[in-house]
């Protein structure tokens, strides 16, 4: 029974986000409704639906209550530390909602949190750091786009059930039409739940769309300087954007230029195919606060 003489704040929209994401995390998807939001929160489940308007409302709470967790960036910090730590710090979010995710499906994130605790300091750090605001929203939404996939696809709470789900399909081929996927099963299967793989390729486009400077304050040593202990740019890795990614940039956020442009990119002295890169350390306070990422 719900409780009708409940306090106002009862269902604040802070509490309502709070009461379905306790939902989603332990009941999975299919048990969020207005009424299971009330009935946890004791109140009707009339007051929530007059709070939240229809589901999609409901679910941009729970986006924005999402946003509040995201990490605080040091003043001073260089643009690529930053950058490194804002979208590491999505990507745990995000990673650890997989409910939220699965409902949410292609709709934006625009709630006012995020818009306040990542995009709006992401793309003003980028443009004190050189960058036009074209450019800065072009290099925004690959890092969000690339995020955003990472953490969908896979529910990484249950690597294991994802391991073997990806097992099971693998041996179902035929070896004769699927010669290295069937054939190289043990080796394939680390790299579909591994986090490294998102942390590496967000390091790669980090240097790739580095502007002149940093923007900000000097970043620690990298080993000798740069990546594999080589001597770094003059510059930033990224020496004023590439050559050729930046003529490709556009000011069109729904732009498919944005994701071309970040398939092509790769840090200096790697190679677009075939090349190894090795990036520095990682330097995100935010990952290594998270134990179960590590795994």
């Amino acid at each position: 029974m719900t409780g009708q003489s409940a306090s106002p704040d009862a269902a604040a929209p802070a509490r309502i986000a709070a009461a379905a994401l306790s939902l989603l995390d332990e009941d999975g998807p299919g048990a969020l409704s207005f009424r299971t939001v009330a009935a946890r929160l004791g109140v009707a489940h009339a007051t929530v639906q007059r709070r939240c308007g229809d589901l999609a409302g409901l679910l941009d709470l729970c986006a924005d209550q999402l946003a509040a967790e995201l990490p605080g960036i040091p003043p001073g910090s260089d643009w690529a530390s930053a950058t490194e730590a804002r979208f590491c710090g999505l990507y745990a979010a995000l990673t650890a909602r997989p409910g939220l995710l699965a409902l949410r499906g292609g709709r934006p994130w625009l709630g006012p949190e995020l818009l306040a605790k990542l995009v709006e300091p992401q793309l003003a750090q980028s443009v004190a750091a050189g960058m036009t605001p074209a450019q800065a929203m072009v290099v925004y939404r690959q890092l969000y786009l690339l995020t955003l996939g990472s953490a969908t696809f896979v529910d990484h709470r249950d690597p294991g059930a994802a391991v073997a789900l990806t097992r099971t399909a693998l041996a179902a081929l035929d070896p004769a039409d699927f010669p290295v996927l069937t054939g190289h099963i043990a080796a394939l299967l680390p790299a579909t739940v591994d986090h490294e793989v998102y942390y590496d390729a967000l390091r790669k486009l980090i240097h790739a769309a580095e502007p002149c400077g940093g923007g900000g304050g000097p970043r620690p040593p990298r080993g000798g300087g740069g990546a594999g202990g080589a001597p770094r740019p003059e510059g930033g890795w990224g020496g004023c954007f590439r050559r050729g990614a930046r003529a490709a940039l556009r000011p069109a956020p729904v732009d498919h230029v944005v994701y071309y442009a970040a398939l092509r990119k790769h840090p200096p002295g790697g190679a677009p195919s075939g090349g190894v890169c090795r990036p520095g350390r990682l330097g995100c306070a935010v990952r290594q606060g998270l134990p179960a990422l590590r795994r």
